[in-house]
This record gives C-alpha cells, structure tokens and sequence, in this order.
C-alpha cells in the first residue's frame, strides 16, 4: 500500500510570532520555517507502517512556493521514499479543495492535525476522506 502524508511548510514553533506593520498578517520575511509538527508525527507513523509491512511507498506531499522543497527534504530524511511538490505561489487555503485530485490512487491519506496559525488540515482530512471514499465505489 501506498502512503501519502501532506507536511506543510510553517513557523517554527519555537519563534516568536510578529505581525507585520500594516496588520495584514503574520511577518515570515526572515523568519526560521520547519514542518508542521504534527505532520512529522504522520511522517513517523508512516514510517512505522512500513517497518511492520502494512506499506511499501511513503510519498510525502507539499503545495506551496519553492522553499516547500525544504519541507520535503525533511520528510525524506526521515524515511519516506520520494516527494512531490506542486510548487505554486497561489493561496492555497483549504489545502485539499484545490489539491485533492493528488490524493486519488493511495489506499492511505496522512495529515497532521492541524497548526496554531491555521485548522486546514483537519478540514483537508474530512474533505480528502470524503472524496476518496466517494471515488472508491
């Protein structure tokens, strides 16, 4: 089975946030970016379905412009077996209504829970989920 697991390009949870000058939003211009915290743990949980046989592909999977790449990186670095970018400059927000059409050909879909500076991935989960069961038929 193949596994796919969604990591998003965030701040790093140990920087203090600042919001920009005209309060339009947060500052990232200079700012340390990770991965989501809680899709390393997706990453990790994939992994541990590999090493018990229950997968045998991890694709980790990022939508965003090209520093996302770093976000790959580090999920390839902790075991998965490729990355995919689909590198855009667009907002990208829900996540999943515009991207969900990746997801279509994996038996297993994993995305972190959520982060503090958005709910996306929650609503990406329910809404991948239901298209998948939708297609499965």
């Amino acid at each position: 089975m193949k596994v796919l697991v969604a990591v998003k390009r965030v701040i790093d949870y140990n920087v203090k946030i600042r919001v920009k000058a005209d309060n339009t939003g947060v500052e990232t211009a200079n700012v340390k970016m990770s991965m989501n915290p809680f899709d390393e743990i997706a990453v990790e949980e994939a992994i541990r379905m590999k090493e018990k046989g229950q997968a045998t592909e991890i694709i980790a999977f990022s939508a965003g412009p090209a520093q996302c790449q770093e976000t790959i990186r580090t999920a390839l670095a902790m075991g998965a077996d490729r990355g995919v970018l689909v590198q855009t400059d667009a907002e990208l927000q829900p996540l999943a209504e515009r991207t969900h059409t990746y997801y279509h050909g994996f038996e297993q879909v994993g995305m972190g829970r959520g982060h503090w500076n958005a709910t996306g991935h929650a609503a990406a989960a329910d809404l991948v989920a239901r298209r998948l069961c939708a297609t499965k038929s």
